[in-house]
């Protein structure tokens, strides 16, 4: 039965349709101040009932011809899903065309504010301009909901081409002040919508049927100060004889309309009184409805009658057949009602009324009606009836107030009731979620009802997961689904066995990675994925899926996960959890297999976008805890502590993103070099895992803690932690997880100057790396750890090349300046013997056009100047010698940022007092080697260690590969380095050569003489050398060779002679 009406249409009518319009007085002076928009988005208008809000809104908007809808609120809106759900129902219906927004989910909660500023934006873009939207009964939710943080986001989020009307019997609330402030609202409050006494005037020729006095006209003004209800309620007092001449008191307003109504009521017949006290039950009435409530076979002329002597009666212009009474003058006919109708028939009265809203659709209403009416029963009922419907709708608010009405005894004897009491708690309060559940289960289970049971069961799971307390209480629920349920299982439902399966493998992933039968569930998983059931859910479990794989160090399948999401999150571009998700998943994938740290960057901005747009907020928290790490790794600890801080906010009370808080906040610490906060929040953490049992966890935090405690010089507890790692990395069957836990170990025994051992774990780690390519050990970063791992494996020869990839890969630089490896990969590496090559992260630099050669220029200025210390001015004297003072000064600042720019890292060139230096924890240049080689030779020789100075000396004489820039002819600054160079080469070569002669190595002592002539073929000292080298060898042709050789070049270079020097040394040999 739903009385000409389809289920729901009278509800959604009532809500959603504008008030019909009796014969007003227009007031122009306040629709003046609706016209004239300005900055103000939102008109707040407020009044006390019948002070004519709604009639002033509805017919500005009926003037005006502005496109329009009218929304109703009532305390359902209180439950945000209600709201965004007739809302776009009413735009649906405005625009004429079906608007494809996202409604909220439970999973928005947490970012329900951003979701509703962006549901607004969107939907500002399909509406027309100008468009106007009215809230008509703001005040009917309570002062202290939520959903004024929501309006207050959504009236952010609104176009220029919307302006909003409010209308309420309260001023705006607190939560509202902002739009105020911002003079983005204003407020038209009681005392501009009271009527003018012109207006009485003109409010009088229309509603009176009777000529009326002007005393008697001013009294009524003055009584009813303005007031429009008391003004029209007069008015009909005077039409019906109740008020004759002067017998007007002194009463307030709501006393007139009150002492009024009850004379007019009075002089109605004894059926229209029942009528009308029986009728004002329903907050909506057509007159089939009321003719079913009644019994009375003359609604229609009852109520033709009641709007002919315009009574307070609201019809709406969508459908005039449909009324409700004016709420002042409800309310009195309800306390009528009270005094003409017994308990009992006002409790059959409602118990009829929610019968008749049920067939209607309007279940809202009936469950209204059973609460009022103390219906326990039937409450009950309709919440059984409607609870599933009303999840689907994410109406979880809804369905946990309709829960609360209650009792708790009465809940707590039938299982389903506890199952959904625990149900719509999920989203926001898994603890007492839980405790739902876990009694539906218990009393399912009593019942026999395997349904029952498996979808209590799966809630448990789900409430302990993201509870995060303990999931060793995970057991007995895998006990009791492998003794009655099991792989085989013919579930009731595929939604069920959807809850199922992933909560089983969600267990298992957790507890037990290494299970046998993972595999089998993971499978099962992907089935259900592929058949793209309940899409919207599935997101979680997808980022389990992942990580799963990440952990047992699976990065091919990592992969092949994320390329299966990339197809899933194309077949659903409009849900929002997928979007974030595959970004999530990328940024994820960029960072810890891939390390590849300028694409995970915009991976994470492209996720944190997309959340912060959508209002998805379930992954929020590890989207900040992935951020911190990525801007710690990537040398941005500005942004890193952004998101640190963020983080923190999001994580009060929710205790499963609390250990990867302080999992990061230790790293941070490490860092920064507080040690006693790092080993404190590392312990945090891993007794946080512990306690929750699971073991990917465990083994992480465990390394964590581990290598904070060798920081802090506690090393005894610290090779403790690491073996435990190894021992579970190995119970997991995790290579990842030993690979972490080896390499953790081989930082703490190399610190602790056990070499050896420290080498042993070193070496396993690398090849281990290297089989699998693995790089960075998972949410940890510690660069001065790495680099000093990264340096012992070069200078030992350890998985060369692949460490020289993890260099690259995390852009380490050598963690002590004093010992850098000569093979150690630079980010940057610069050539400047023998012609000018520059390489980035191994890569040869392509370089062209003028732009370019001239940032190059500064370059080989600040190299040929000795590349530490050089002040700007002797810079811009080289490149800019006939440019003025400010010119210059703008030229060199300018060439600088593109050359930095070019580079690729801001901190290789610094500038500091005027001083400019190259930065050589992220550059080598062959120069700048050959001048710190050139030191540590002198000082070798110059000490005890001149056995070291060989060495050295292989290295200088390695370095040298031609001339200084050879070619480059346009600066003094690089001829004097090219000669100084050359000098400096020439010196150690000579010395090198006579150092190999007093070891009576004359071969040899002869190679470096002839790299020598070949350096610079006009140096006599080399052939002198060269002359006696051959005579303590008996070449006495070759001693005459070189002789007539040296002879030519000089008379042929330089028009000169053999000095004496050299012609006695050849007397002497000969």
């Amino acid at each position: 039965m739903t009385h000409g009406y389809p289920a729901g249409t009278i509800n959604r009518i009532s809500k959603l349709s504008p008030p019909s319009l009796p014969d007003i007085v227009d007031r122009n002076r306040l629709f003046k101040i609706l016209k004239d928009k300005h900055h103000f988005q939102i008109s707040w208008i407020s009044g006390m009932a019948g002070s004519g809000k709604t009639t002033l809104a509805a017919s500005f908007l009926n003037i005006s011809k502005i496109p329009n809808i009218w929304y109703r609120m009532d305390p359902g809106d209180e439950d945000s899903s209600v709201f965004f759900h007739y809302l776009v129902q009413s735009l649906e219906t405005a625009v004429g065309d079906k608007i494809e927004l996202s409604l909220p989910k439970p999973d928005y909660q947490y970012g329900i504010t951003v979701f509703s500023q962006r549901f607004f934006e969107l939907l500002s873009l399909h509406l027309p301009s100008p468009f106007y939207i009215v809230f008509d009964n703001y005040h009917e939710l309570p002062l202290d909901s939520e959903f004024h943080e929501i309006f207050n986001a959504c009236m952010d989020g609104l176009g220029g081409n919307v302006h909003v009307i409010v209308l309420s019997r309260l001023d705006p609330p607190p939560q509202l002040a902002g739009l105020t402030a911002n003079n983005r609202l204003r407020l038209i409050s009681s005392d501009r919508l009271a009527f003018t006494r012109k207006e009485l005037l003109e409010l009088t020729n229309k509603k009176s049927a009777v000529s009326i006095h002007p005393d008697l006209a001013k009294k009524i003004y003055d009584r009813s100060m303005g007031w429009a209800a008391g003004i029209i309620l007069l008015l009909r007092s005077v039409d019906a004889g109740i008020i004759r001449g002067n017998n007007l008191g002194e009463s307030l307003p709501e006393d007139i309309f009150n002492y009024f109504l009850t004379e007019l009521f009075q002089i109605s017949n004894l059926q229209t009184q029942l009528f009308l006290v029986k009728t004002a039950v329903l907050s909506q009435v057509t007159l089939e409805i009321a003719e079913a409530l009644t019994g009375d076979l003359n609604s229609e002329a009852i109520f033709q009658e009641l709007r002919t002597k315009r009574y307070f009666i609201e019809s709406y212009t969508e459908h005039d057949s449909i009324f409700q009474y004016h709420p002042l003058f409800r309310d009195f006919l309800i306390r009528q009602g009270r005094s003409m109708l017994s308990e009992e028939e006002i409790t059959h009265l409602r118990l009829k009324a929610a019968a008749i809203y049920e067939a209607c659709g309007m279940i809202e209403e009936a469950a209204n009606l059973h609460h009022e009416a103390k219906q326990t029963t039937e409450l009950a009922r309709l919440i059984l009836e409607q609870a599933f419907l009303l999840m689907v709708q994410a109406r979880h608010k809804t369905l946990e107030k309709w829960l609360g009405w209650l009792p708790d005894q009465y809940i707590h004897k039938n299982p389903w009731l506890l199952f959904w009491s625990g149900s719509c708690r999920y989203p926001w309060d898994h603890a007492t979620s839980e405790k739902y559940f876990r009694k539906a289960f218990e009393l399912f289970g009593a019942n026999q009802d395997m349904t029952g049971q498996l979808l209590s069961w799966s809630g448990q799971v789900g409430c302990i997961f993201f509870e995060f307390e303990s999931y060793k209480t995970f057991q007995p629920l895998l006990d009791w689904f492998d003794e009655h349920v099991g792989p085989d299982y013919d579930y009731p439902t595929p939604e069920i066995e959807t809850q199922v399966v992933i909560s089983y493998f969600s267990i298992l992933g957790a507890l037990y990675p290494g299970h046998p039968k993972i595999r089998y569930w993971l499978d099962r998983v992907w089935s259900i994925i592929q058949e793209k059931r309940d899409m919207e859910s599935l997101t979680p479990v997808y980022m389990s899926i992942v990580l799963l794989h990440y952990y047992m160090g699976e990065f091919d399948l990592a992969r092949l996960c994320a390329q299966k999401l990339d197809q899933v999150a194309a077949d659903h571009q409009n849900l929002p959890s997928w979007n974030v998700t595959q970004a999530l998943v990328r940024a994820y994938i960029s960072l810890w297999i891939e390390v590849d740290i300028d694409t995970a960057v915009n991976e994470l901005n492209q996720s944190l976008r997309l959340a912060e747009r959508s209002g998805f907020q379930t992954h929020s928290q590890f989207l900040l805890n992935l951020a911190s790490f990525l801007f710690m790794i990537s040398d941005s600890p500005s942004l890193a502590k952004k998101f640190f801080n963020r983080m923190k906010k999001t994580i009060t009370g929710r205790n499963k993103f609390l250990h990867l808080y302080y999992q990061a906040l230790s790293t941070r610490y490490l860092i920064e070099k507080e040690r006693e906060n790092a080993v404190r929040h590392a312990f945090l953490s891993l007794d946080m895992a512990n306690k929750s049992g699971i073991r990917f966890l465990q083994i992480v935090c465990t390394v964590t803690h581990a290598l904070a405690l060798v920081e802090d010089q506690q090393v005894k507890a610290s090779k403790a932690q690491i073996q435990q790692a190894l021992r579970m990395s190995r119970e997991v069957k995790s290579p990842l997880l030993t690979y972490a836990s080896q390499m953790a170990g081989a930082y703490i025994y190399v610190n602790d100057q056990k070499e050896k051992k420290g080498l042993s774990f070193l070496k396993r780690a690398l090849k281990s790396a290297n089989k699998h390519n693995y790089i960075l050990i998972p949410w940890w970063w510690h660069p001065r750890m790495y680099s000093r791992l990264c340096a012992e494996a070069l200078d030992h020869g350890i998985e060369p090349d692949y460490v020289k990839k993890m260099i690259y890969k995390l852009r380490l630089t050598p963690s002590d300046e004093a010992h850098i490896p000569t093979n150690w990969p630079f980010l940057i590496e610069i050539r400047v013997f023998g012609g000018f090559c520059m390489t980035k992260n191994g890569e040869p630099i392509r370089i062209s056009g003028k732009v370019n050669q001239k940032r190059l220029n500064m370059l080989k200025v600040i190299i040929a100047s000795g590349g530490t210390d050089i002040r700007k001015e002797r810079i811009i004297d080289a490149l800019w010698p006939d440019a003025d003072g400010d010119l210059a000064a703008n030229s060199f600042s300018t060439t600088l940022n593109r050359l930095r720019e070019f580079m690729g890292n801001k901190e290789l060139i610094r500038l500091t007092e005027g001083k400019i230096s190259l930065n050589r924890k992220y550059c080598r240049v062959d120069a700048l080697e050959f001048h710190r080689y050139l030191s540590e030779y002198k000082a070798a020789n110059r000490g005890s260690d001149k056995g070291n100075s060989g060495m050295i000396t292989e290295k200088i004489i390695d370095l040298y590969k031609g001339p200084f820039l050879a070619d480059e002819q346009w600066s003094p600054e690089i001829l004097f380095a090219r000669e100084k160079f050359k000098k400096q080469y020439l010196h150690i070569l000579l010395q090198s050569g006579k150092a190999l002669e007093n070891k009576k190595n004359f071969r040899e002592a002869l190679a470096r003489y002839q790299t020598g002539l070949r350096t610079d073929d006009l140096e006599e000292e080399f052939y002198r050398r060269i002359m006696y080298c051959h005579s303590r060898l008996g070449d006495l042709a070759e001693i005459k060779r070189i002789y007539h050789t040296c002879e030519s070049v000089l008379k042929q270079k330089l028009n000169a002679t053999l000095s004496t020097k050299t012609r006695d040394l050849y007397r002497k040999i000969t």
